[in-house]
Parts: C-alpha cells; structure tokens; sequence
C-alpha cells in the first residue's frame, strides 16, 4: 500500500479508535457515576430499613416494659406475696413446699393474665439465687441460678432493677427482673419476662413483617438444660452456627430460608455479630432481609432478630438502575456503529479518490505526492529510488479485435499481476489509459531493470481470457539522481518508453541506444 494512503487511512483509522475511546471513556464515567448514585441510594434505603426495624423493636420493647411494670405493681402491692418470700428464705424444704403452693394461688389469676398479654415467665428466686417458682414450670424449682443467670444474681447483689435479653435453663426472652422488698428488709426478686416470639408477633402485627428469632448455638447449649433444647430449638438451614427459637419458627417461611440458603454472604456476616441488611430476589419477588443483632445483658452478642419482606423501592431502584445501564449500551454502540460508518465511509472516499475503479491501481491524484515523498527522503537521507513507465503494446488494436470489455479485463489482469510481482517493493499507479507507473522506493536502477523484465515476462506467458495473441509490454527505466522534478522524472521515463516502442516493442528500455 502507498505509504501516502497508508498514513491516510491509518489516520481515520486512528482518529475512529479516538473518538470511541473519548466516547467509551465518557460513558464509563457516567456508568461510574449512576453506580456511585445507586450504591450510595442502596446503602441509604438499607440504612433507613435497619434504623426502622431497630426503632420498631425499641417501640414494642417500651410497649412491654410499661406493661410488665403493671404487673409488678400488683406483685409488690400484694403483702402476703411479699411475706411468702421472706419466710422461704429461711424455711425447710417441707415449709417452702407449702409457701410455693400458696404463691401458686396467690399468683395464677394475674399470671395467666400475663400469658395472655404474651408474657411467658413468672419467676420468683430466693436472696441466695435459688429457683422458688417457676410459674410456667411449676415442677421445675430448687436450682441454682448463680452460673446461669446474670439477671438473678445481679438484682440479688445490687437489690435494682435490670432489664434485658437473657438465655435461662429453659428458655430465653427478654426479661425485666425485679427486687422485692418486704419491710425494707431484701427478700429475693421475680422475673418477669417474654419470648422472642411474642416480639416477633407483635412486630410483625403492627408493621406487617416477617419477623424471627435466632440464637447462637453455643449460647444455648452452654446454658439450657439438655432435656429442653430439643423441645425449644431447632437448627436452621442457612447457617450451623444458630438455632431458630421454635415458637418464632413459622415467622421464617420456607421462602425466607430459600433466600438466605441463596445467600453465600449470610454466614460469614452472621459471624460478625453485627447489624446488616440483605436484599435478594426469589421467584421473581424481591425481599428485604434485615438482621437486627441481639445484645444479652452483660452487653455479649449472642442472636439476631431477622425481618423479611417485599421491598418493591429496592426492586424499583434497581430497574432503574440496569434501564440507565441498557440505555448507555445501546447509546454506546449506536456511537459505535456511527463512528465506524463515518470511517468507513472516508476510507471509501480515500480510495475512490486516490485509487484507479477498474484496476485497484493508485491513480495520478497520489502518483506526485509519492514521488515528491521519494525525492525529500533522497535529499534528506540520500535514498534512492525508480520509476518504472509502460503501457500495452497496441493495445488500441486489442480493443479494436477483441472488444473494449476484453481490453478492460486485460488491464485489471496486469494491473494484478504487477501487483503481485512487486509485493512490498513498489507502488503501481495507472498513470493514464493503458499506461502504468511503478514507484520503487530503495531500488537502483539495474534491480528496477530486472524487476520490468519480470513483469513483462510474466505478462508474455499469461494465458488472458479467449485471448489468442501474446500480449506485449514496452517499458522505460528511470532511477533519480537528484537533478529532476516530477514531472522531469515522468518525462524522462516516457522518453525510455517511446524508446523501446521504436527498438520494436515488448522491450524494457533503461537507457537511450
């Protein structure tokens, strides 16, 4: 290829690959940009979640508290409740029998009443930590509580109140623990207490949530009776490291666990014992996960409270968010195919203007710039370089015997046939009718000799198409040595050619006999 033509279309080409690259560059800025946008959005509908959900649970915890402080009212206003528990710190096994059976009667209307305001425990515990009552579990008294219960023993040593979620020897909950005092005198306290069920419920009946209560194995297992675990726990599929309380099992469905199965990230984050949020699709239905983390008293993270539900603004955003992303594809790729029409387009310019229709030859629009090029690089570098001028020897006689259709294949059969020859040593212009230039850069004039004589033999013995004649070319040899111009140069080169017409053609003339 002309190294004129060459430059030129590797400067569209160039100039193509520019501007899809400011365009790309553009683009991925704004890709950055709408993901920066959507992240930060992202992060801040999660934000808001978490904060709704943590608010939400404070709010039912309050509800609770002021209702348990209600009941305490009717414990410690009652003298013989008071009076029961003085006496069985100092009683015999026998006498504490009876006291328990009367605290029993005494308790049992405002208990069930509590149970029907979703509290689970009525739990009445001696000075020296020892289990008295247990209003749910009435057969179950008489243990120690000191190792098991940070509640119990912190009341029993501080005589105040405490708040909070505790893991018992049979169950865990959230548990406002009381003192009692009977004449001023400290006689043990009693719990008061709920599971995390009936939090759940009543989230999930105020702010239409699934809601669910999971607790760390070790916390259970380190603590509950072994008889009650599997009464009250059971494992869940997304994560070996908790239990489910049982009676918040329903609150996870079985779409929940398929979500948070899915979700390879749920157990390493499980394992920070810190609040988080997941969203996921399943079927379809995209879903709000969050996993509120759930502090015991003694300030240890031991389980979380999980929300679920449909959250169509996150499923909203990002419809939008992959709508902009397809729009900027196709924008893309719309600039794309423009820029690579546009170019293609003055690439087809480019060689309409500067390359023959018929013969894929250059024409004489490049021919000058070419030869200059070659004269400023032989006085610039002292670079040598040939011309090579011929035309078809009576090629007029050919069109006139043969048909013009037949002379203009003939012309693109040696048009490629020089081609060929010259591989990447030269440049072949049509320089006019059935004239041709060849351009060889760095040859001398003997190695151009030889290279015309090639040519011409080549063209001798090829067989042209229902041609029955040999065709013949005459050819003129001309090298510059830094005394032309261009049109000097051609001139000379035409001489050479008329030259081997009169020597009697079919010649290659490089000079004057």
């Amino acid at each position: 290829m002309n190294s004129f033509f060459k430059k030129k279309i590797n400067q569209i080409r160039a100039t193509a690959i520019i501007i899809i690259s400011i365009i790309t560059f553009i683009l991925m800025l704004i890709v950055d940009q709408l993901n920066n946008d959507y992240q930060q959005r992202l992060l801040s509908i999660e934000n808001d979640l978490v904060e709704n959900y943590e608010a939400q649970y404070e709010t039912v915890i309050y509800c609770y508290r002021e209702l348990s402080h209600l009941y305490f009212d009717k414990i410690q206003t009652n003298n013989r409740i008071l009076e029961i528990m003085n006496e069985a710190n100092s009683a015999t096994e026998k006498q504490r029998n009876e006291l328990r059976n009367e605290l029993i009667e005494l308790s049992n209307y405002d208990y069930q009443k509590s149970v029907e305001d979703s509290f689970r425990q009525y739990h009445y515990v001696l000075k020296d930590n020892t289990s008295f009552l247990r209003m749910h579990r009435k057969e179950k008294f008489g243990d120690d509580l000191s190792s098991f219960r940070y509640t119990v023993s912190y009341v029993n040593d501080n005589h105040e109140y405490i708040e909070g979620f505790e893991e018992g020897r049979i169950f865990n909950g959230y548990r406002f623990e009381y003192p009692l005092f009977y004449n001023n005198e400290y006689v043990g306290c009693v719990e008061i207490s709920l599971s995390y069920s009936a939090i759940s419920k009543l989230m999930e009946d105020l702010y239409d949530t699934n809601c669910s209560f999971i607790i760390n194995k070790s916390v259970v297992e380190s603590k509950v009776l072994e008889d009650e675990i599997a009464i009250n726990y059971s494992p869940v599929s997304f994560s070996n490291d908790y239990y489910i309380d049982n009676d918040t099992k329903d609150s996870i469905d079985y779409n929940l666990q398929e979500i948070l199965i899915n979700q390879s990230d749920v157990t390493s984050l499980l394992l920070e014992n810190k609040t988080f949020h997941t969203h996921s699709v399943l079927d379809d239905i995209d879903y709000c996960n969050g996993f509120i983390s759930i502090k015991n008293v003694e300030g240890l993270d031991v389980g979380y409270l999980i929300f679920s539900n449909n959250c169509t603004h996150i499923f909203s955003l990002e419809n939008t968010y992959i709508l902009q992303l397809v729009l900027l594809s196709l924008l893309w790729l719309v600039c794309l195919i423009l820029v690579i029409l546009v170019s293609l387009n003055r690439i087809q310019i480019e060689r309409v203007t500067n390359q023959d229709k018929l013969t894929n030859a250059y024409n004489r629009n490049l021919l000058y710039k070419s030869i200059n090029q070659e004269i400023i690089k032989y006085k610039k570098q002292g670079t040598i370089f040939s011309i090579i001028l011929f035309d078809i020897d009576d090629f007029k006689l050919i069109n006139d015997t043969y048909g013009h259709i037949k002379g203009d294949l003939i012309l693109k059969n040696i048009s490629e046939i020089v081609v060929k020859e010259l591989s990447i040593d030269g440049y072949l212009f049509r320089y006019g009718g059935d004239e041709f230039l060849i351009v060889l850069p760095n040859i001398d004039k003997e190695i151009a000799s030889k290279i015309a004589n090639e040519i011409k033999n080549t063209v001798n013995n090829y067989k042209f198409d229902n041609i029955d004649k040999t065709v013949t070319l005459s050819m003129g040899v001309m090298n510059y040595n830094g005394e032309y111009d261009v049109e000097s140069l051609i001139l000379k080169a035409d001489r050479l050619l008329y030259h081997a017409k009169k020597l009697g053609k079919n010649i290659v003339c490089n000079k004057i006999l």
